[in-house]
């Protein structure tokens, strides 16, 4: 998956405190980050280039989801109370859901079926 970001570095932090995503092999024109499951492609954009906050673009918005199972879903809901990071949490019928955003707008969803 190939992710538009302002700050690569800062992005990279952020995927390593909240997934403990590491830096892969670099492609020839962007940075990496992931792990044996999940390859993220930083892609930076100039900052010549005006930047739509993705909370602004409506339909257009960008929104990715990670299965876990119930302790890796347990984990990412410690870890980002720990990090003061801004959830929400949805009990659904046959699963539950926590929806947040990073650095860069983009909505993510971890869910469990357990």
């Amino acid at each position: 998956m190939a992710l538009v970001v302002r700050d690569s570095q800062t992005f990279k932090k952020w995927n390593g405190e909240v997934f403990g995503f590491e830096s892969l092999e670099s492609g020839p024109t962007c940075p990496n980050v992931g792990d044996e499951g999940v390859k993220l492609a930083l892609l930076q954009i100039a900052e010549c280039f005006a930047f739509t906050h993705l909370a602004c673009q409506r339909a257009r918005a960008c929104n990715f989801a990670f299965g876990a199972d119930h302790w890796t879903f347990e984990s990412y809901r410690i870890r980002l109370g720990d990090l003061n990071t801004r959830h929400d949490e949805l009990i659904h019928d046959d699963s539950r859901s926590i929806h947040f955003s990073n650095p860069n707008g983009y909505m993510i969803q971890v869910t469990t079926y357990e």
